[in-house]
């Protein structure tokens, strides 16, 4: 055939031929750039690289010496002196943990394995912390030759998720109820982590915010120069010995128990030096940074190294202390640990978590109620749906996805907004993206809903004043642009939650709710209009009776 080139053919079945099949494998991908041009900072770590896609960077080399100092505590905990087996048994996993990694990596074998290592240690010895919140007197101590330490009673929990104040119904749409005992925090607050002072007495229903709690997330109180750079305290400050220090010393760094020297670093420019770590910033942002997208590690490697080095006084499975590390987020049911141990193939700590939250609905997000109907795929704001006569409720004790529309009232589980919840939301949107099975997007079912209900600040505001939206953001302003904005460029096959969409919407086409919405609209838009009817009505009254008298004057015989 004229005009073909035998080369150039050859040259295309030669790259055919080449083209290796994509592996299964595949868990962990970076977020495409549609996404994250819409809030790069979202998706990128703050304090902690984990796996390959960040590792190296010049912001998160400080957490790497911390990572070997954990590395370093695990064996002292277990009479070790070399992380020989550990190093053997990442060795053997490599190629296994390569292929999760839809990206190729530029790590050569040895700065693979010890990634693998240093990562997963970081995350067990993290998980570990959880422990004591399980079990405030379970303790690891050092395995001893020929002998066997107890396993520790797990006391009775005390239920921890303190109830929300329920205000009594008014003209934003919510129903009255009993008052119930306030969550807001009481007059005396914390002034500082200072040794020695004494603290107010605690409240059983006050839920303190992120930065008053008395606690870390990680689990130790920070209440001590000594916990500020001392990753020991960090992890486990209850039973780690405590050795005289130099506190002024610590915050530089001077006191490394593996070389001083080397700590020679300036707190004014290391996050991990400066005593920001009092109000819980570190804490937080490494919680935040294990549920990144694109920070993850492979399940299969954490079970490992947790299963390695599991000590015989150990108590919980791994299971447990995931799931009492994931109540940070409060999007789960009480005991996740629970529902953790029926979960399918789970590939890392986010799809953990996706799963920790969905679990409970996913059998009821999607179903359909009317397969042959008209399936409505549109909802009116918050104050439209006011107007028609609409309350809304919030319901304490659920998920977020337990949402529904009973009697005219649009009961939704609370929404707590805090300074990472964006970042969070779009990271596990982002998991949905890449998962196929369309029957797990309850995120984006969930986001699409409220993104109907919030369009302005006064949508928030009703919201809030329900109990639906609780913010730590400040302006209402704000909340509706992160809720309005998370959605851009999230593809939808399947908008969910068929039953309320179609109830909500029949509601508001009720020919006499639409009257009330017109005369809300046009003559009760605002308290003075309010007002003026109820002056009218109360005049047309008085002169009705005023007429009735007159002809009928009151002691006039017929």
């Amino acid at each position: 055939m004229a005009g073909i080139n035998a080369e150039h053919i050859l040259d295309i079945d030669r790259k055919l031929a080449e083209l290796t099949l994509i592996p299964s494998e595949r868990c962990i991908f970076r977020v495409h750039d549609v996404l994250r041009n819409e809030n790069k900072k979202a998706y990128e770590p703050e304090v902690v690289a984990i796996g390959p896609y960040h590792h190296g960077k010049d912001n998160l080399q400080p957490m790497e010496e911390h990572k070997l100092r954990y590395l370093k505590r695990l064996l002292n905990r277990r009479n070790e002196t070399s992380a020989e087996r550990y190093i053997v048994a990442m060795r053997e996993s490599e190629q296994k943990a390569r292929k999760s990694y839809a990206d190729p990596t530029s790590l050569d074998s040895n700065k693979f394995v010890e990634m693998m290592l240093l990562d997963g240690c970081f995350i067990v010895e993290l998980l570990r912390k959880n422990e004591k919140k399980i079990n405030p007197i379970a303790t690891e101590r050092p395995a001893k030759p020929g002998g066997k330490p107890g396993r520790p009673e797990r006391p009775d929990r005390p239920d921890d998720k303190p109830s929300r104040t329920d205000r009594p119904g008014d003209k934003l749409g919510c129903p009255e109820r009993p008052n119930r005992p306030s969550d807001k925090p009481g007059r005396h607050e914390r002034p500082d982590d200072k040794p020695g002072r004494s603290e107010p007495p605690e409240r059983p229903d006050a839920e303190p915010s992120r930065t008053d709690r008395p606690s870390d997330k990680l689990g130790g109180p920070i209440d001590s120069a000594t916990n500020l750079v001392d990753p020991n305290a960090l992890i486990d400050p209850m039973t780690n010995p405590v050795e005289p220090i130099d506190p002024v010393a610590n915050l530089v760094g001077l006191n490394d128990p593996i070389d001083p020297a080397r700590n020679l670093i300036d707190p004014m420019t290391n996050p991990m030096t400066t005593p920001i770590d009092r109000d819980g910033y570190i804490q937080n942002a490494i919680i935040r940074d294990l549920v990144l997208f694109e920070n993850q590690l492979p399940f299969f490697i954490v079970k490992k190294l947790f299963d390695m080095t599991r000590t015989e006084n150990s108590t919980y499975s791994l299971d447990n202390l995931i799931g009492e590390f994931f109540r940070h987020f409060g999007w789960i049911t009480p005991e996740p640990g629970e529902l953790l141990q029926d979960h399918l193939s789970i590939n890392h700590l986010l799809g953990l978590l996706h799963y920790c939250c969905c679990y409970q609905f996913h059998s009821t997000v999607f179903s359909r109620s009317n397969p042959d109907g008209i399936k409505e795929e549109s909802l009116k704001s918050a104050t439209e749906l006011q107007e028609t006569g609409i309350k809304f409720e919030n319901i304490e004790g659920e998920t977020l996805f337990g949402i529904r529309f009973e009697e005219g009232i649009l009961k939704i589980p609370t929404l707590k907004v805090e300074d990472d919840t964006e970042s969070v939301f779009r990271n596990l949107i982002a998991y949905e993206q890449y998962h196929p099975d369309t029957s797990w997007h309850h995120f984006t079912a969930y986001h699409k809903f409220m993104d109907y209900l919030v369009n302005t600040s006064k949508d928030v505001e009703i919201l809030t004043h329900c109990g639906i939206i609780r913010s730590l953001l400040g302006e209402n302003e704000v909340v509706a642009t992160m809720l309005n904005k998370l959605g851009n460029n999230i593809i939808i096959s399947d908008l969910g939650y068929e039953e309320v969409y179609n109830n909500v919407n029949e509601h508001c086409r009720g020919k006499w709710n639409i009257r009330f919405a017109i005369l809300r609209r046009d003559y009760f838009n605002t308290p003075w209009a309010s007002i003026s009817f109820v002056a009218a009505v109360v005049l047309l009254l008085l002169t009705v009776l005023q007429t009735i008298f007159s002809i009928h004057p009151i002691g006039k015989s017929n």
